[in-house]
């Protein structure tokens, strides 16, 4: 099955290798406990054991696993690990000082939770998080500053040439590209992506309007709803959602800045 599978398919979620996530929610009530896996390798076994959603190239569906595999492709390539290659590559290089792979955070995740007897909502302390065993799905922590450094070095050829920063810009369908997301928004181009770890508390988005040289990123350790919604173009569908308390942060200071509605 994998070896129909090329790499670009992995980038852009168009493999059809099923994210055990959406396929199994289950194993999310497990994660934490040490009985789902250990390491990124084991999802993988999980993930290939079980047949292609879609034939490759046809459709699209986000999967983790798909990252899985491509953290191994650079660990076979590159003869290091994940964590020695970014380091090596792009973190170094950039001075992100700030960033690293794996480990266990020192920063603690809430949960809101709500039930007949707080039907206003209770926060849980969700616990630190060892970030080892994700690979290049969840992997790797950052800072404000840091990510503000990366999104200006994906303007130059400091770490991407041209050439490839083109590739990883391109829409390869369903409005993705290589790790980013594509969408109209106030009139302009948006590339732009999230990161949740919704189970642990933890959420951030990233937002930037290359035109502007405009870059929103906000990242927080709970994972509530509020009473706003956001809407955007996800996999060619308008699609309004209700917001959590980074993306309404967001929403907040595009409005300001553009002084519009999307």
């Amino acid at each position: 099955m994998l070896a129909r599978i090329g790499r670009q398919t992995m980038l852009t979620h168009s493999s059809g290798i099923a994210d055990f996530w959406l396929r199994h929610p289950e194993a999310r009530l497990t994660l934490n406990k040490g009985q789902l896996f250990h390491s990124y390798e084991d999802l993988i076994k999980l993930a290939v054991s079980e047949p292609l959603a879609f034939a490759t190239g046809t459709s699209f569906e986000y999967s983790n696993a798909g990252y899985a595999l491509l953290t191994a492709v650079i660990e076979r390539a590159s003869g290091e690990t994940y964590g020695e290659f970014i380091q090596k590559r792009i973190l170094a290089p950039l001075g992100m000082h700030g960033t690293g792979y794996g480990g266990r955070l020192p920063i603690i995740g809430y949960v809101r939770t709500v039930t007949p007897a707080s039907p206003q909502g209770e926060w849980q302390n969700k616990g630190s998080q060892d970030l080892s065993i994700y690979g290049g799905f969840g992997g790797i922590y950052s800072t404000l500053d840091d990510m503000l450094i990366w999104s200006r070095a994906l303007e130059t050829d400091r770490i991407l040439s041209g050439a490839s920063r083109a590739a990883m810009f391109t829409d390869y369908g369903f409005d993705y590209g290589f790790g980013w997301r594509f969408a109209p928004k106030f009139g302009r181009k948006l590339i732009w992506h999230t990161g949740a770890f919704a189970d642990a508390g933890f959420a951030s988005v990233f937002d930037r309007f290359p035109e502007e040289q405009l870059t929103v990123i906000l990242m927080t350790n709970n994972t509530g709803l509020t009473e706003s919604t956001a809407t955007l173009l996800i996999e060619g569908k308008v699609t309004t959602f209700p917001a959590n308390a980074a993306r309404k942060a967001v929403e907040v200071v595009e409005r300001l800045y553009f002084d519009r509605e999307p």
